[in-house]
């Protein structure tokens, strides 16, 4: 099965309703489904997506700046994403990516306070994140689990002892842990325009 169209009388989608749908490559949610069993594994597994859309009109979940994920509204919480998923700044908690097979790399704005027990379990081509996490926090048991051998984790300057100091070490990253240039704001190992920008943004509250 590669794509699925859902009614839009849906309300709920239960509990290991979609699991290890692993050919399902896009995923549209109608407006009126107010509840996903994602702890039960409703939207697990789903190696091959690589589009994720929300109903505009959807009151309870959204698919904000077209990040390719499902978020709680209320909560800012992004409980499942795909290897297209882009994670938008504002979200505070992350859970959902379990067997993304396919993802090579995240990046982790700076909003994020909480990453869920297993997030990111059995990634095992995720080769690079980039998290912007000043602060850095614990995260859950097995969030990094069995991800690449080789996945190297770029963090803030001047934040690689903390990041150490939280858990974050080079035994679940172990390609290294490395801090971006001191005025790197993307991440990216380049001080350009855009870090320039986002560093305006950031001072303004934008």
């Amino acid at each position: 099965m590669k794509k699925i169209k859902l009614p839009e009388s849906l309300e709920r989608i239960e509990r290991s309703a979609f699991a290890d749908c692993f050919t399902l490559n896009a995923l549209y949610i109608p407006k009126n489904v107010n509840f996903i069993n994602f702890h039960n594994g409703a939207l697990t597994g789903l190696s091959g997506l690589l589009s994720i859309v929300v109903d505009p009109e959807n009151a309870t979940y959204d698919s904000r700046n077209g990040c390719n994920a499902i978020i709680v509204t209320a909560t800012n919480e992004l409980k499942t994403g795909c290897r297209n998923t882009i994670i938008p700044e504002g979200v505070t908690s992350l859970y959902g990516f379990v067997g993304q097979y396919s993802m090579t790399s995240i990046e982790i704005p700076a909003s994020v306070k909480s990453i869920i027990a297993n997030a990111f379990l059995r990634c095992r081509n995720l080769t690079s994140v980039v998290s912007h996490i000043e602060s850095p926090v614990a995260f859950g048991e097995n969030a990094f689990g069995s991800i690449s051998a080789d996945c190297v984790l770029t963090v803030p300057y001047g934040t690689r002892q903390a990041y150490i100091d939280a858990g974050w070490t080079e035994d679940i990253f172990k390609g290294g842990i490395v801090e971006a240039p001191e005025y790197d704001a993307n991440g990216d190992g380049q001080t350009t325009i855009t870090d320039v920008t986002r560093l305006v943004d950031k001072i303004i509250g934008k």
